[in-house]
């Protein structure tokens, strides 16, 4: 059986936002990725996400990067998300706000995401949590 596709539309992606938030991401989870609890929990989902939804990601975070390359300050892209993939989306969200409290706790307050990071990675999973259940995109309303 097919799993019903819908392709979610994120607009006026900030370009730079984005990029800071990766490499943040990447930066804490290789900082505390080898570390008990909740950084495992982190980087085993979004292995398994990965494994899971190997187009995902990779089409819009290409866009991303590109947009990245060429100086554009901002981008519109498209995931296309597999409705089965809601649940653990909202597993993932729920994984960096613990990711935050885990880092906090450690004495690591340059691991903790900063405000207009945590900002932006709100919108970006609720964006695609609303239109995979059905909403309209709306744009990046800024800071």
């Amino acid at each position: 059986m097919n799993d019903p596709v819908v392709d979610v539309i994120l607009l006026d992606v900030p370009v730079a936002l984005w990029a800071r938030w990766r490499d943040h991401l990447d930066r804490t989870l290789s900082a505390l990725g080898t570390a008990e609890g909740v950084p495992a929990r982190l980087a085993a989902l979004r292995a398994r996400l990965r494994d899971a939804y190997p187009t995902v990601a990779e089409t819009a975070d290409a866009e991303l990067r590109s947009a990245g390359v060429r100086r554009a300050t901002s981008v519109d892209v498209a995931y296309p998300v597999p409705r089965r993939g809601r649940a653990e989306l909202d597993d993932f969200l729920d994984a960096l706000e613990d990711l935050d409290a885990y880092a906090a706790e450690a004495g690591r307050e340059d691991l903790v995401t900063p405000a207009d990071l945590k900002s932006f990675r709100r919108w970006y999973f609720g964006e695609i949590a609303k239109q995979v259940d059905g909403g309209f995109p709306a744009p990046w309303p800024g800071d």
